[in-house]
């Protein structure tokens, strides 16, 4: 009698034992699920920013090669040096193209970048044939005076 009532009571610990088991299996696989899910998350989320500031820099690319091409700002401005428009550093430069009456501009949109920051932000460069004036171009590359 002694015997059959150990017996139960081991199969009852038994029992117990692969329950607790169970639970602490299925918590670790949710806690290792869980994790998985936020390093997803995480990465998704700093991806949307990176695009969402790559694209700020683009716009601002292109905002200057607009006034370029409407005239608002002559090519001869353009190499006055580089500009900052905070948090941006915006690098122009005008290079001899191939194509009569047309100067290739080139604008080059970076991130001031300070020491705390671990972050990197690739330039963004921007490329566009814009009509301009043969002795303009020459009186940019600095080759002769613009005729009078």
């Amino acid at each position: 009698m002694i015997t059959k009532k150990k017996h139960l009571v081991f199969q009852t610990f038994t029992r117990r034992g692969a329950a607790l088991l169970e639970l602490i299996l299925a918590i670790s696989l949710f806690l290792g699920a869980s994790a998985l899910i936020m390093r997803s998350m995480r990465t998704a989320v700093s991806r949307v920013a990176d695009s969402g500031q790559r694209l700020r820099a683009i716009d601002v690319a292109q905002s200057r090669l607009a006034e370029f091409s409407s005239g608002i700002v002559s090519i001869r401005d353009a190499q006055l040096g580089v500009e900052i428009e905070s948090p941006w550093i915006v690098d122009v430069s005008v290079e001899p193209s191939s194509f009569e009456n047309f100067s290739l501009v080139v604008v080059t949109v970076r991130v001031e970048q300070d020491q705390s920051s671990t972050e990197s932000f690739a330039p963004v460069t921007v490329r566009q044939l814009i009509r301009s004036d043969r002795n303009q171009t020459e009186f940019v590359s600095g080759d002769r005076e613009p005729e009078a």
